[in-house]
């Protein structure tokens, strides 16, 4: 006879199925929506906010250097920006995905009404979300800085490094909402969204940034003015919490929806 003891489980115990009312896990659509742009715009806010308390932490070192007619004098080399731009860079992101993270996995237990799972979600989806947003940086660093080397700073590469990272943190922020609403089995549609909607605010930021901050180094990892790095924060956290909410709403139950509402319409007339 198989054992029924499957041995420890990872997902706190709030966030398990069998420990949630069926009658509640999937919550009411207008209520995700409105919990998830309001806990997105939340995460934008904070993560700005952090963003603007720690921006200088990592300024570049300065090293002499032979600047004309054999004098010296004690300047940042391109090695120490690079250095002081990774490690603003990976802060930045860590916050991004650790506010964002506890934001959706808080408002997915919110849309269901239990401030247990909101708790539980929001918790895994901060650590979680800051891991991913910090390794993702440091993954790109590289390839990063090889291609503003040899191209400058052009917007196709900046969008290709910006979007990887921002999918990093939105496939947790996907999932810590799943996990919120107590149904893992929309994780990976959670998931995809949260990827999806990473690229389009990535896009929509450096194309944005590029038209209004034209002047504020939007192709960096993190740039130059409080204005630039605001809409950065607000594209990534509202695009993102929009695709997992959007990814979660199937397309045959929207059918059915404006059938019925179609019905009703019907009947008044």
């Amino acid at each position: 006879m198989a054992s029924s003891d499957s041995g420890p489980s990872l997902v706190p115990d709030e966030l398990h199925p069998q420990n949630v009312d069926t009658t509640s896990t999937v919550a009411h659509r207008g209520r995700l929506w409105v919990s998830s742009l309001v806990f997105g715009l939340f995460a934008g806010l904070l993560t700005w906010v952090v963003g603007e308390m720690t921006v200088d932490w990592f300024p570049p070192e300065l090293r002499e250097v032979e600047v004309a007619m054999g004098n010296k004098s004690m300047l940042p080399t391109r090695e120490t920006r690079n250095a002081s731009e990774a490690q603003t860079g990976t802060l930045a992101a860590g916050v991004l995905g650790a506010a964002l993270g506890l934001s959706l996995g808080a408002a997915g237990g919110c849309a269901r009404r239990s401030a247990r799972a909101a708790v539980a979600a929001g918790v895994l989806g901060m650590v979680l979300g800051a891991a991913a947003g910090a390794g993702a940086t440091r993954a790109v660093l590289r390839p990063y800085f090889e291609a503003h080397k040899e191209i400058g700073d052009a917007i196709v590469p900046s969008l290709l490094v910006l979007g990887a990272i921002w999918a990093a943190v939105g496939a947790v922020a996907g999932v810590a909402v799943a996990l919120g609403l107590g149904d893992r089995k929309r994780a990976p549609r959670a998931l995809i969204g949260g990827i999806a909607g990473a690229w389009l605010g990535a896009a929509v930021y450096q194309f944005g940034g590029a038209v209004f901050f034209a002047l504020d180094a939007t192709t960096q990892l993190v740039s130059l003015s409080w204005g630039s790095r605001l809409l950065a924060q607000l594209c990534a956290c509202l695009s993102v919490s929009t695709g997992i909410v959007l990814a979660l709403e199937p397309a045959k139950q929207r059918t059915a929806d404006r059938r019925a509402e179609n019905e009703t319409a019907n009947a008044g007339a």
